[in-house]
């Protein structure tokens, strides 16, 4: 009976260890999906900057967020839930000094 449940255990254990890979490389499929929709549309446009804000579904479901800032040549985008770009700019400028004390 015990070498018996011992079987059945490393089953289960091998069924779940299946499942779990499954599930990661259906996820890493996703995150493929999502920076190669990204790519393609910042590269058939002017202005990426653009590109990553009019795709923001993607933007943040590749990055897991509900929020992001895109900061570029001065020009602050936000899209999804974020603080107000005043706070924005001013962690920016935090994180900038930060890397200069480094």
């Amino acid at each position: 009976m015990r070498t018996a449940c011992e079987h059945v255990a490393q089953i289960v254990s091998l069924q779940i260890e299946a499942r779990e890979t499954q599930t990661e490389a259906h996820y890493r499929l996703e995150l493929r999906r999502m920076l190669s929709k990204l790519l393609s549309s910042m590269a058939n446009t002017d202005s990426f900057v653009d590109s990553l804000v009019n795709d923001a579904g993607d933007l943040l479901g590749f990055t897991r967020s509900s929020g992001a800032a895109v900061i570029f040549e001065g020009r602050t985008s936000l899209v999804g839930v974020t603080p107000n770009e005043q706070s924005v700019t001013a962690l920016v400028d935090w994180l900038d000094n930060q890397r200069k004390t480094s």
